[in-house]
This record gives C-alpha cells, structure tokens and sequence, in this order.
C-alpha cells in the first residue's frame, strides 16, 4: 500500500502535475502512517518514499543510455538505490513521530524537515519536493512567499487536516485507536 501510494503521490510532480491525485493520496499515506505502531509506520513512510521517488524521478535511468555499452548496466540499479536511499528520509520522518503528540499533523511536520534535510545533506538532492505538485497551478505563487519548502509544508498540513477528518469519520469520537 505504501508504496502504491507513493507512486500515485507522484503524479502530482511534472510533467502529470496531476495535484487532485497526489494530495488525497498524500493525505492517505499520513493517516496510515499516524495510525501505525512505530515499527510499521517507518517501513510504511519507507515504502511510500521509495514508490514516490521511483515514479518522480523515472527519468533518472536516460543518462545511463547514452553510452549503454559502458554505462548502461548501472541502469537497473540507479532508480531503485536512488529512490530507496532517498526514502531513508520519509522514514526518519516517520521514526519521531512516537516524540510527539498528534501523529497526523507531527508527520507533516518531521516530513517536511527531513525534505528540507534532503536538499543539503551530503550537497543535497532537492527535487521532487512535494510542494512542487502545485507547479502549474495558482497555489505555486506563494513559493514567491514561503519558498518550496513553505509549499511542502502547506501541502503536508493540508494532508493532514484530510487524514484526521477521515480518523474523526472512521473511529468515532476521539480519532484513531491505536494499540
């Protein structure tokens, strides 16, 4: 499911842009990983990080076929050790939420930190981000304001408004149980 649900969040990223898929998937993947024991939730958000990285960033296998005698062996591995390695992130993401007291709202919180992590460790990698679902779109105007990591931010805000509206709507008063 995490997987399926990252890759389906990443049809909001160009050229799709398709935001009106990304965002209720999105919003989903939060309420998973919120209502998910500790464990669970890290492979969970792993899982999702890698399918969303792996169907954004397809076109990273191109430069491995200019030359496919030499270099085109290394395609194979190039997505899927990127999108994993990637992913690593969402995980870390995940893996605070036990610290904090709203699970849904603290994973867009740890989520966009570690995006934001993502870009400067290790001379940083930031594409893909997930505020970048509103390229195209009106919404894209407040990077003038917030910069595309403010638009991550309100993107994950907004997915977890979503997932604890469905928590409120499927457990009855008092959100998600969890045991």
């Amino acid at each position: 499911a995490g997987a399926g649900l990252g890759a389906l969040a990443a049809t909001g990223q160009a050229p799709l842009g398709l935001w009106y898929l990304a965002l209720p998937a999105l919003a989903f993947l939060v309420w998973l990983v919120a209502a998910a024991a500790a464990r669970p939730a890290i492979w969970i958000a792993w899982f999702a990080g890698a399918g969303y990285f792996a169907a954004a960033l397809n076109w990273i296998v191109q430069p491995f076929m200019v030359d496919v005698a030499q270099d085109g062996w290394m395609a194979p591995f190039a997505l899927p050790m990127m999108a994993f390695g990637m992913a690593l992130f969402w995980a870390l993401a995940a893996a605070a939420l036990p610290l904090l007291r709203n699970r849904a709202f603290g994973f867009a919180l740890t989520l966009t930190a570690t995006e934001l992590l993502r870009g400067y460790v290790l001379t940083g990698f930031p594409w893909a981000l997930i505020g970048h679902i509103w390229i195209d779109t009106p919404v894209a105007q407040l990077a003038a304001l917030l910069g595309p990591s403010g638009l991550t931010l309100i993107t994950l805000l907004a997915a977890a408004l979503l997932a604890q509206r469905r928590a409120g709507a499927s457990a009855g008063p008092g959100g998600p149980r969890r045991a």
